[in-house]
């Protein structure tokens, strides 16, 4: 499906971006300029205009990506740490923030195995590296 082009937006006057674009003018005209402020005052105008002046496809604005990788990271560091627990996907959605369901679709688009299933192989894996490093008979 073709994505429609952003509306003719010159000679319009944002009132969000007129504030940083001030900033950045003030800074520059500094001496001893920051590079990092701006640095950080470009990088805010780029997210602003991202956001408010282009289109957007569904993919584009990731509706269809996996699990994002900071919940990803906090799912499974949870996940290893109460891998004794009997699993439950309802408190595996709510580490991330989200359904059951639309946190299952996403975490199995992340990882290619649903959390039940990725559950299962952490036990496996803690298993066999007991098994290899106790010396028990």
């Amino acid at each position: 499906m073709p994505s429609t082009p952003p509306a003719d937006v010159s000679g319009f006057e944002d009132q969000h971006l007129i504030p940083l674009l001030q900033q950045l003018r003030e800074e520059a005209q500094r001496p001893a300029a920051s590079r990092l402020f701006v640095r950080g005052i470009a990088q805010a105008i780029a997210i602003h205009l991202a956001r408010n002046y282009t289109a957007l496809t569904e993919a584009a604005r990731g509706e269809t990506s996996s699990l994002p990788g900071f919940k990803l990271r906090r799912v499974t560091d949870w996940m290893a740490e109460h891998m004794a627990e009997e699993f439950s996907l309802g408190r595996l959605a709510e580490q991330a923030d989200m359904s059951e369901f639309h946190f299952n679709r996403l975490f199995k688009r992340a990882t290619g195995v649903p959390p039940s299933q990725y559950q299962i192989k952490l036990r496996m894996d803690a298993a066999r590296r007991l098994l290899r490093e106790t010396k028990r008979a």
